[in-house]
């Protein structure tokens, strides 16, 4: 009889590091407080309308065979066995985001894009979701540029940078935003840092995300 738990944790850890770039709508929000007094410089950096970001079309094949390459990879490295690093395009990453129920939130709300070493998202928020009534109506529409880290089991993802219509966002709300590590969610669940301490990089090259396993 299959487990329900362990199906149930099976694939958790991809599709909760992706999920993470959720959390970005309380980060940019928090920092666009240094803003709210200046009203020119949120008129400029938010609209009242939002910019829905692309939405993958996939097959239920395609969803399909991410789902299965994502979980033979995560049950590998929890046995200890032997496995090559995983391979994910900015293609598979909405795939995800298209298709699993997990993912939901981001749909129209991020879109990955990754070129060389440049791991970048379509971003539209609505800045409300934070739960700040203040910016109700108010959406964030940009391109994001997110930076990333393995060390030691702790993952880091960062918003390096944001560009609203061609324009960086002001150095001073950047500086606040560089702060965010929006993976400090996985920090406390026990699945998670399990599987984080089974891997021995995350790196953005060559137009893909490539996860590497400790070697045993």
């Amino acid at each position: 009889m299959t487990d329900p738990l362990a199906k149930q944790r099976r694939g958790w850890f991809f599709y909760g590091c992706l999920a993470t770039s959720a959390l970005l709508v309380a980060s940019l929000t928090l920092a666009f407080l240094g803003l709210w007094y200046f009203k020119q410089a949120l008129d400029e950096f938010t609209g009242t309308r939002p910019i829905p970001a692309p939405v993958a079309q996939v097959s239920a094949a395609q969803g399909e065979d991410i789902r299965q390459r994502l979980d033979a990879f995560e049950q590998a490295i929890r046995d200890h066995r032997p496995v090559a690093p995983l391979v994910l395009s900015a293609d598979d990453l909405n795939a995800m985001i298209a298709t699993n129920p997990r993912l939901e939130a981001l749909r129209g709300k991020l879109f990955v894009i990754i070129q060389g070493s440049h791991l970048r998202g379509l971003v539209s928020v609505p800045l409300s979701e934070a739960g700040l009534t203040m910016f109700e109506g108010r959406y964030l529409n940009g391109l994001a540029g997110f930076a990333l880290s393995l060390d030691n089991g702790a993952l880091g993802v960062w918003i390096d940078n944001f560009q609203v219509r061609g324009k960086s966002l002001p150095k001073l709300l950047m500086n606040r935003i560089r702060k965010q590590n929006l993976a400090h969610r996985l920090k406390p669940d026990p699945h998670a840092a399990s599987a984080l301490d089974r891997l021995q990089a995350l790196q953005v090259r060559d137009g893909k995300l490539v996860i590497v396993p400790r070697p045993d």
